[in-house]
């Protein structure tokens, strides 16, 4: 560390895991060992969890589980790897840059937000670059499930032209958001913080942004199609969950059994987007309305026994062959 005049008021060397081996300089700071926080504990804080420099290890397990010790520093190699935010190491960095390489295929662009980074530092009258690794949002755990997301949909699709066709280009980015993701037009947002992505998450999305890209006219249809085929009424009282239709917030009277349930916050575009998911995992979605099997309250309204018997997965699996054929025809 230095000041205005570029003289150095401390300098701390370290040992590989991290524990003050010298000190030289009165000078004083919060940040310690990769350019993380040192508490009052001595803990270092790198974001995802807390760490112990003295025996080189996380105080709780590692949230991406994909480390074989779930609770070392850096694969327990210090010299060659770094673990600045306790998610993906260096040596993890190569399989996340290889499913983003895999994903340009499908026109799915992810922001990398991760990498070694050059910080310029004044030392004396030279001026030195030091690269150190910048930490980003991703799990590896969470580009695992987008990869499978995205190849289970365009299998469902029919391939990937047909799924470059139906939904053209994805830019997907971390940010700010309450839920787990979030689709739309050429665009799948994802939660910066909660870490918990996936593959039907992805596939909702990706619906979304279909749906987008088509002006929503096939959550419109969705509507008339199940409409046509099942037509329900809103019941005279409403229940507590707001799952019965008409009773979520938009006022969405659905048709027939959705394919996964049903909440406050249910309309027609979440509809489309969770038959979609279900289309692709119809045993996920079966698992997801069990519970209603013998409840007196829902389950004429939201269960199935299985969901390819349903008019929902009917108007999916029309709605792929329909874009299957439109393809075909270009």
């Amino acid at each position: 560390m230095t000041n205005s005049t570029a003289d150095i008021t401390l300098a701390n060397n370290y040992t590989p895991y991290g524990t003050v081996s010298h000190t030289a300089g009165s000078g004083d700071s919060i940040y310690a060992y990769t350019g993380e926080q040192l508490d009052s504990s001595g803990l270092t804080y790198l974001r995802a969890r807390y760490y112990n420099p003295l025996d080189g290890r996380f105080l709780t397990i590692d949230p991406s589980r994909l480390e074989s010790n779930l609770y070392v520093y850096a694969m327990a190699n210090p010299v060659n790897y770094i673990d600045p935010s306790g998610y993906i190491t260096e040596k993890e960095a190569p399989d996340a840059e290889k499913i983003v390489r895999e994903l340009r295929i499908y026109n799915v662009f992810v922001e990398v937000d991760w990498g070694m980074q050059y910080i310029p530092s004044i030392r004396s009258i030279n001026t030195i670059s030091n690269c150190v690794w910048k930490v980003g949002e991703w799990e590896l755990k969470e580009l695992v499930e987008l990869r499978r997301g995205v190849i289970d949909l365009s299998r469902a699709m029919g391939g990937l032209n047909k799924f470059i066709y139906n939904l053209g280009y994805i830019d997907v980015y971390k940010t700010q958001l309450k839920s787990k993701a979030a689709g739309g037009e050429y665009y799948m947002k994802v939660n910066n913080s909660k870490h918990n992505l996936d593959r039907w998450t992805v596939v909702h999305e990706l619906g979304h942004s279909w749906d987008a890209k088509n002006g929503w006219s096939w959550s419109n249809g969705l509507v008339q199609f199940t409409m046509a085929l099942n037509p329900n009424t809103k019941p005279v009282t409403c229940d507590p969950n707001s799952r019965l239709p008409g009773c979520n917030k938009a006022g969405y009277v659905y048709a027939g059994v959705p394919a996964a349930g049903s909440d406050i916050n249910f309309d027609a575009r979440e509809d489309f987007a969770e038959s979609l998911a279900a289309y692709v995992y119809p045993n996920e979605a079966y698992k997801r309305v069990y519970g209603y099997s013998n409840d007196k309250t829902y389950k004429d309204f939201l269960y199935y026994a299985d969901f390819r018997t349903t008019s929902r997965w009917a108007y999916i699996d029309s709605l792929i062959r329909l874009s299957i054929h439109l393809q075909q025809q270009r």
